[in-house]
């Protein structure tokens, strides 16, 4: 769950464990030049990837929550409904780096994000709807629960 900023409309990573070249593939958040755009991948190789098609602009804060539930992937824009795809396998669990506003190809970091980025946290569960409404509180945000 990101809360970020665009400052201008390129496409670029906001966060994710993904490097093309290496097989290093886990999963990444994207903004694609229109939306937000989330990837999986269960083998390093290959993915799956959805599109909120939640209309965006620049000078705009976004609240962002994609997940995993073991059974499909979700992305919802400022607690918006959630765009979902079928996905059952494990996402994979390598060594590809970590990177918030940035991915790697063949080991170097590329598709740097242009604006600001809040908070960045990752839960090990799929968040309750409640829950979801709280962190988002209007579009205000509030810190995030453990």
């Amino acid at each position: 769950m990101p809360i970020v900023y665009l400052d201008t409309s390129a496409a670029v990573s906001v966060f994710g464990k993904w490097n093309v070249a290496s097989g290093g593939r886990e999963y990444l958040l994207i903004f694609n030049g229109t939306n937000f755009q989330w990837f999986v991948s269960s083998d390093g190789t290959g993915n799956t990837s959805i599109v909120n098609t939640a209309s965006i602009s620049t000078a705009t804060w976004y609240f962002l929550y994609c997940y995993y539930d073991g059974t499909n992937i979700g992305l919802s824009v400022n607690n918006g409904t959630a765009a979902t795809a079928a996905f059952s396998a494990d996402i994979k669990d390598a060594t590809t780096t970590f990177a918030i506003g940035a991915d790697f190809v063949a080991g170097v970091a590329s598709n740097f994000w242009n604006g600001r980025i809040g908070p960045v946290v990752i839960w090990k569960r799929t968040l309750t709807a409640a829950e979801q409404t709280y962190l988002y509180n209007s579009g205000t945000g509030r810190v995030p629960i453990p």
